[in-house]
């Protein structure tokens, strides 16, 4: 009777050991800008598009449609400030937060934030955060590049890779009509072939 009690408690502790162990997370590198363009590669599996959408922000009462990009796996919630490398301006900023706003625990969301002093109207371009300071995640980083198209990289423990492009460059929709008809003279035009 007291062995198989025994191998019962071991089979339950067995059990418990399993229940309580830690499940492995996906790691991703998502690259972003501030017009919604992205790709995220999963455990270093080859980069999959993925767009960012205007939506209302959860983590400002009052404040509506910012920059937010979906994440594939949960992440640690908070705020990160991009500043500029020389003059230590704020540029930009990412927050991790999920569908209440909250800015501890888990985030599903991403929200860019970006100034607007290349004078591009982008999707990022809505100003920053009230509350900037809640859910800082270490230091600020800097942006790198000229100005104009300036990048910045996050890496989070986890090991996830956020790779930003901010004042991304956006042709005119002139400049996209031009090309547009360019590009529709050069199919229509005869082909010879053989000489």
């Amino acid at each position: 009777m007291f062995a198989r009690m025994n191998r019962v408690l071991t089979l339950v502790a067995a059990g418990v050991v399993l229940a309580v162990a830690p499940s492995a997370h996906a790691f991703f590198t998502l690259n972003f800008d501030e017009n919604g363009n992205g790709s995220v590669s999963v455990n270093n599996g080859a980069f999959v598009p993925t767009v960012g959408v205007l939506a209302d922000d959860p983590s400002q009462a009052g404040v509506q449609l910012v920059l937010t990009y979906t994440l594939p796996e949960p992440v640690v919630a908070g705020t990160v400030q991009v500043l500029e490398p020389v003059t230590l301006i704020l540029g930009d900023v990412i927050r991790f937060t999920s569908a209440t706003g909250t800015l501890t625990g888990a985030a599903d969301r991403m929200i860019f934030y970006s100034d607007n002093t290349d004078g591009v109207d982008a999707l990022a371009d809505t100003g920053f955060p009230a509350n900037l300071t809640e859910g800082a995640q270490g230091g600020p980083i800097f942006e790198t590049g000229p100005e104009g198209n300036n990048r910045f990289q996050f890496v989070a423990s986890g090991p996830n890779i956020y790779n930003g492009v901010s004042d991304a460059s956006v042709p005119e929709p002139g400049t996209l009509f031009l090309l547009g008809i360019g590009l529709l003279s050069f199919l229509a035009r005869p082909r010879r072939w053989g000489r």
